[in-house]
C-alpha cells in the first residue's frame, strides 16, 4: 500500500492475520507506505503523510508496487490520529478496497529481516527518549551492514511471525535516515500500544 497526493458501521470487526501471504507489505513512494487492516482502513505513521496538503489531497494506491499506475486508487475520506500526538494515523477510505483471492509476487518488492533492539539503542541517536509502551527499536547494526528501513519506508509495516501467522507489530516511524545511512537502528511505532484506540475508532480488534 502506498499513499500519495493528488491536486484539487457499528459491527465489531477483527484483524484477521493472513498465513503465508505477503500482500500486507507496503511499497515505497515519495509519500509513504502503510498496512491495510480492513477494506475500509489503512494504518500508517502520521509522519509518513504529514507532507500532504490535507485529507482531500490524499489517495491510497493498493494492489500494485508502483505509485503511479495499476492497482486500486482510492480517496481518503478522513484521517484519524490519537489525541496524544503519537506517530500513528488511521486512513478511512472513501470506498472499500476489493480483495483478490490470490496475489502475484513481484521480484523487486523489498523486504528484509530486522533484529529487535532495546529502546535504549535508538535513544542514543534521536532527539529525546523513546516510549517503550508505544515505540520500539529495530534493524540496523551498522558495523555488520545490517538491514534497516530507509526514507520511503515511512509508515511501512514491521511484521512478526508467531507460529505460522504474521502479525502487524510496528510501523516505520522517525526520519533518522540521514544519520544512519539507512543501516542503523530505526524507531517504529509499537502497534499493540494502540489496540484500544483501534477498537474505539474503527471497531477493529487486535488479536493476541
Amino acid at each position: 500500500m502506498t499513499t500519495t497526493t493528488s491536486q484539487p458501521s457499528t459491527t465489531t470487526k477483527k484483524i484477521i492475520p493472513k498465513t503465508n501471504r505477503r500482500d500486507w507489505f507496503g511499497t515505497c513512494t515519495y509519500q509513504g507506505a502503510g498496512a491495510i487492516i480492513d477494506n475500509n482502513w489503512v494504518v500508517t505513521t502520521y509522519s509518513a503523510i504529514s507532507l500532504a496538503v490535507g485529507t482531500t489531497s490524499l489517495r491510497v494506491r493498493a494492489g500494485t508496487i508502483t505509485h503511479d499506475k495499476n492497482g486500486q486508487f482510492v480517496k481518503v475520506r478522513e484521517i484519524k490520529r490519537p489525541g496524544d500526538g503519537s506517530d500513528i494515523a488511521l486512513l478511512h477510505l472513501d470506498a472499500p478496497l476489493i480483495f483478490a483471492t490470490s496475489i502475484t509476487t513481484e521480484t523487486y518488492l523489498q523486504e528484509g529481516e530486522l533484529n529487535i533492539s532495546a529502546n535504549s539503542v535508538c535513544d542514543e541517536f534521536i532527539v529525546g527518549k523513546t516510549k517503550p509502551e508505544t515505540q520500539l527499536c529495530a534493524g540496523g547494526f551498522y558495523v555488520t551492514g545490517g538491514t534497516a528501513t530507509c526514507k520511503y519506508d515511512m509508515g511501512g509495516p514491521l511484521m512478526q511471525k508467531r507460529g505460522d501467522t504474521w502479525y502487524l507489530f510496528g510501523l516505520s516511524s522517525t526520519a533518522n535516515y540521514a544519520v544512519s545511512n539507512c543501516k542503523q537502528e530505526t524507531v517504529f511505532t509499537r502497534v499493540e500500544g494502540f489496540c484500544d484506540w483501534f477498537s474505539t475508532t474503527t471497531g477493529i480488534a487486535c488479536l493476541n
